[in-house]
């Protein structure tokens, strides 16, 4: 069970690639597995899951920075994926007809979406609740890996298209800079870099006061942000539901919480994962390991840490993101954490 602190001011190699461990540009974008279309058998399984809907033209879906949004499978009319890009305008990323559904990475987890989707016609939709989507993806397996490798490649897509995404600007040698780059990296969110000069007065006084600083979409920038200030203003941060008592709550996301969390959940336990900075800990930023089990000729920090990561949002884990635990204690039967900003508790063992 999660409440306000009052006191106290984040698969298998064919569905997590690894072009998601980086900012995306360094890869060819799949649009085949981004937008895999479903066929009419999968399309009449799905219809158990969700409730269909009349939706006329012109009608907002969802929008950006909304959380938990449904999954929406088109039966008929069509959906326009939109992006936000600078200058309070929007580009077309994607015009979902039948047989294809709505979402990408935010599908999978309560980060807020970075997309909006809107009809452009009259249409027949299915809309899938999230809680609806947990058991599909538990009861549907074939399903569920065709979402998962369609949100991944569809937030690989978002990442690498230049025109979109939040702007990050300092010296690329600036210690503050990287940390900030990593985070985002590291949680898949799309960013681009622009240098401040570095040669004369002007240049290196504005590095000094002002740099890293953060241009966000709606034209303000963060000045020298924390990582906690710039999870919570991006929305990467997932805050705990305030009314919920986990059967298991890990602390940290490096590869061993990871896996416990995978195991518990995939046994029907409800999980939740705490992790300060993003998944994979300091393994994620290993360039190779080499003595993990399954891994024999070698793997890198952030493949493994993407690949668990995906993997425990498949088995409906949640993360706390950006969220330090300061302290435990066992009260009243169960295991209270408390958070940066909020206080956590799990069921205590019998």
């Amino acid at each position: 069970m999660i409440e306000p602190k009052e006191e106290m001011a984040a698969a298998s190699e064919a569905v997590s690639p690894q072009p998601l461990t980086s900012s995306g540009s360094d890869v060819e974008f799949r649009r085949d597995l981004a937008f895999p279309g479903l066929s009419e058998e999968v399309l009449q399984r799905l219809g158990s899951y969700g409730q269909e809907e009349l939706v006329p033209e012109d009608t907002c879906l969802y929008t950006y920075g909304d959380r938990d949004t449904d999954m929406l499978v088109v039966f008929s009319g069509a959906i326009e994926s939109r992006l936000p890009v600078k200058g309070g305008g929007y580009k077309v990323f994607r015009s979902l007809s039948a047989g294809d559904f709505s979402g990408e990475l935010n599908l999978l987890n309560t980060q807020r979406s970075i997309a909006e989707a809107r009809t452009t016609m009259a249409s027949r939709l299915l809309r899938i609740s999230r809680k609806n989507l947990r058991v599909l993806m538990r009861a549907e397996g074939d399903i569920a890996n065709i979402i998962v490798s369609a949100c991944i490649w569809r937030r690989i897509g978002i990442t690498g298209d230049p025109s979109t995404g939040v702007i990050l600007r300092g010296c690329d040698d600036d210690p503050d800079l990287l940390q900030i780059r990593r985070f985002l990296v590291r949680n898949y969110y799309p960013h681009r870099i622009e240098e401040l000069p570095q040669d004369g007065e002007r240049g290196q006084g504005l590095n000094r006061t002002r740099a890293p600083a953060v241009q966000l979409l709606d034209g303000r920038v963060l000045l020298r942000p924390t990582i906690s200030e710039l999870a919570d203003e991006l929305g990467i941060t997932e805050t705990p539901d305030p009314h919920t008592i986990y059967d298991v709550a890990v602390v940290g996301a490096g590869p061993a919480g990871l896996a416990a969390a995978v195991y518990a959940a995939s046994e029907g336990l409800s999980t939740i994962v705490v992790e300060g900075i993003a998944p994979g800990g300091q393994a994620g930023t290993s360039s190779k390991i080499e003595n993990y089990l399954g891994f024999p000729t070698g793997v890198s920090g952030a493949q493994l840490a993407s690949r668990g990561h995906l993997q425990a949002l498949k088995f409906g884990v949640r993360f706390a993101i950006s969220r330090d635990v300061v302290s435990a204690a066992h009260v009243n039967g169960v295991h209270r954490l408390i958070l940066a900003a909020v206080l956590l508790f799990a069921h205590a063992p019998l």
